[in-house]
């Protein structure tokens, strides 16, 4: 979701941002028809073992499943406490109040980078195809064997392409 909240913050405070760069940006569009805000909410933040699992298997592309990496995973996205601000993003898609329509997409012209696993669980590739056919000044670069954070499976290239669109942008100087 923090991909739309980028985009949002780059709608309403345009000259406040030079680039985006967009990781798998979930929910641009709205909610899908099957998943309502108390879903995704309870979803996007496991609470016992098996709702881990089931978590980290839409959001890498070969997770480590072992039981230690479980309880560790559960003990971290507990520890940061993300609930709310997950469900209040999801009411707002529900209330239609945090949807960008393809108009206002376009009205956003920053570079913008977006990079998504071909492996993401949670945002169908289809979806980040869409954003960057819309968007006048968008990227679009999906990597094989990945899942919905690049940032973590692909760090090397990921942290390169970032570093090359800042490099090319007005950003830093």
């Amino acid at each position: 979701m923090g991909g739309l909240v980028a985009l949002l913050f780059a709608e309403q405070h345009q000259t406040r941002a030079k680039a985006l760069v967009l990781v798998a940006p979930a929910f641009v569009f709205g909610l899908p028809d099957n998943v309502s805000a108390e879903r995704l909410a309870i979803g996007a933040n496991p609470t016992t073992p098996e709702s881990m699992a089931a978590y980290l298997t839409r959001i890498y592309d070969a997770p480590d499943l072992s039981p230690a990496a479980i309880n560790e995973a559960l003990a971290h996205k507990q520890s940061i406490g993300d609930g709310q601000t997950i469900k209040r993003i999801a009411q707002s898609l529900v209330s239609g109040e945090g949807i960008l329509t393809e108009e206002r997409l376009r009205q956003i012209t920053h570079s913008t980078l977006i990079i998504q696993g071909s492996s993401d669980g949670v945002v169908p590739v289809s979806s980040s195809e869409r954003i960057s056919r819309i968007m006048t000044n968008a990227e679009l670069v999906v990597r094989t064997d990945v899942g919905h954070w690049p940032q973590f499976e692909d760090a090397d290239y990921f942290n390169t392409s970032v570093l090359g669109l800042l490099e090319g942008s007005a950003l830093g100087r």
